[in-house]
């Protein structure tokens, strides 16, 4: 009698064992990471006269990325590094929960890939699509105006067409203004690390989120880095091309990305692993 009771309680600590290392220590749902080949990105940080974008540092477990800090970066010194945002992301099985510093309601709805279709900020709406090689194809944004009641919105579009797997236009649309078309010529130099192009995630729906693109949560990264990209307005005299130049680390990874802004200004990005 005593071994049998004896037996009960090792197969209870077995079974609790068990079920506390499937749900804490690996959840069912696993994101892919866009890695291709390279290590993962822990940091991204950018200097000199940049582009608005953000500064990022992440960490991860389990293969999974847990945590994000990012840092908005901005030519113009009253806005630069001005915010400062933690997002803490939790994973069950085919669901991701975000919680972040700035007590944002967010919530997310994933594909059967695993890929964001609609994600809700507050009262914000996030929308995207995917193509057969699981990378955005469009998105759409609709910001409503803090008021009370129901209050104007604000609706921000794109479209993606790739070719050969990598980025060749975006066409970005704001209410009420016309259409900006990017036109994107890929490197040579393959997109290892899985790394976003640079000064371009406004126009591909996700800047603020670029951490939900490195948790894997975004698609599937460009098969090659980024040789450069234009832009091309409705006024012409608008136009402009960014081009990129980049050094790698000498165990492969991607080490900087340099180029001139805008405003014909020195800027680079430097990537952390």
């Amino acid at each position: 009698m005593m071994k049998s009771i004896y037996n009960f309680i090792v197969a209870a600590f077995v079974a609790i064992g068990l079920c506390a290392c499937s749900d804490d220590d690996s959840p069912t749902f696993k994101p892919v990471l866009p890695t291709r080949g390279g290590a993962p990105v822990k940091a991204v940080s950018n200097r000199g006269s940049v582009e608005q974008s953000y500064d990022w540092q992440f960490a991860y477990k389990n293969e999974r990325l847990t945590k994000a800090t990012g840092t908005v970066r901005a030519a113009s010194d009253s806005y630069d590094k001005a915010i400062t945002m933690t997002a803490d992301l939790s994973y069950e099985a085919n669901k991701v929960n975000v919680s972040t510093s700035t007590g944002s309601n967010t919530k997310l709805s994933l594909n059967s890939s695993g890929y964001i279709v609609e994600m809700r900020v507050n009262r914000n709406v996030y929308t995207f699509s995917y193509g057969f090689e699981g990378r955005i194809t469009k998105w759409k944004k609709t910001v409503y105006e803090e008021t009370i009641g129901v209050g104007p919105s604000y609706v921000t579009t794109g479209d993606i067409e790739y070719s050969g797997g990598n980025i060749s236009t975006i066409t970005y649309t704001e209410t009420g203004n016309a259409p900006v078309v990017l036109r994107f010529t890929p490197a040579v130099e393959p997109n290892a690390n899985g790394v976003l192009p640079v000064a371009v995630t406004k126009e591909l729906g996700i800047m603020g989120y670029e951490y939900l693109y490195y948790a894997g949560l975004f698609g599937a990264a460009t098969q090659n880095l980024v040789k450069s990209v234009s832009y091309e307005f409705p006024n012409e005299q608008l136009n402009y091309t960014l081009n990129f130049s980049y050094s790698f680390r000498n165990d492969g990874n991607l080490d900087l990305c340099s180029y001139y802004s805008s405003n014909g200004q020195p800027a680079s990005v430097n990537y952390d692993y």
